[in-house]
């Protein structure tokens, strides 16, 4: 017969507490890891330039951590982030309690708040980016070879 685990034994085994963390994780790094994945997340297409504030709380209990990001612009959502690891960036995120990655945060965010033509800019802009990056790492190896020619 399989054992079955109650959901308190299953929800203090998936998430970290501060105790666990070891020589990293007090309340105000995790808070600084947690502004800086945001801050990352809203970066792209000017997003940010289009919220009004984004405030942190830490809802953390003995069952685990659990920090909530409310973020106020047209409209409020909230973001709860839970510590799924003990390394950095090991997070568990939801988005007005529905299960989701940073991808779907970005994206739900980027059509929320930023208008179309902004969107499509900063994907020229990055597509642009990529396309020049390429190029130059292929044109470096055929002037060295043009220069072996010359020589």
């Amino acid at each position: 017969m399989k054992h079955i685990k109650l959901y308190e034994a299953y929800i203090s085994e998936k998430y970290i507490t501060y105790d666990k963390m070891g020589n990293w994780g007090t309340p105000s790094e995790i808070e600084d890891e947690l502004r800086t994945q945001v801050i990352n997340m809203f970066l792209y297409g000017g997003i940010s330039d289009h919220l009004d504030d984004v405030q942190y709380t830490d809802q953390s209990t003995d069952k685990g951590i659990k920090w909530q990001i409310e973020i106020k612009g047209k409209g409020t959502d909230t973001i709860h982030a839970y510590k799924d690891g003990k390394f950095r960036g090991q997070y568990e995120w939801y988005l007005n309690k529905k299960r989701s990655s940073k991808y779907d945060i970005q994206h739900y965010f980027l059509d929320k708040h930023v208008p179309h033509l902004d969107q499509y800019l900063a994907w020229q802009h990055s597509k642009h980016l990529i396309f020049t990056t390429k190029c130059q790492t292929i044109q470096e190896p055929i002037k060295e070879v043009k220069h072996k020619l010359k020589s």
